[in-house]
């Protein structure tokens, strides 16, 4: 298994894990898809940036996220740390093939 397709997977299974919609189809979509690692990095790394992306995501009671009140900035902790994982990854997919075309 290659390292994006495990930052994804990790990504999928923190938001699956506090009951976040959405992402986990999204995220699934992409890990079955016949697209090359350099397609899944540049699709993950559009997640980030503008409304409702992924990175605007709050886990939070508020929202029906399954977290308690007191776990609220641990989950938040570790879905930045999650997402932070996936786009540096993605990044480096990304130099590394326009590198390679140069």
């Amino acid at each position: 298994m290659n390292h994006l397709a495990a930052t994804l997977r990790t990504c999928r299974d923190l938001l699956d894990g506090y009951g976040v919609h959405g992402w986990r189809d999204i995220i699934d979509a992409l890990l079955a898809s016949p697209a090359s690692d350099y397609d899944r990095a540049l699709a993950a790394k559009s997640w980030f940036g503008g409304m409702g992306s992924l990175n605007d995501l709050v886990i939070s009671p508020i929202n029906g996220d399954r977290v308690a009140p007191e776990e609220v900035a641990l989950a938040n902790e570790r879905l930045m740390t999650a997402l932070n994982d996936l786009l540096v990854v993605a990044n480096a997919l990304i130099k590394a093939r326009d590198r390679k075309q140069r």
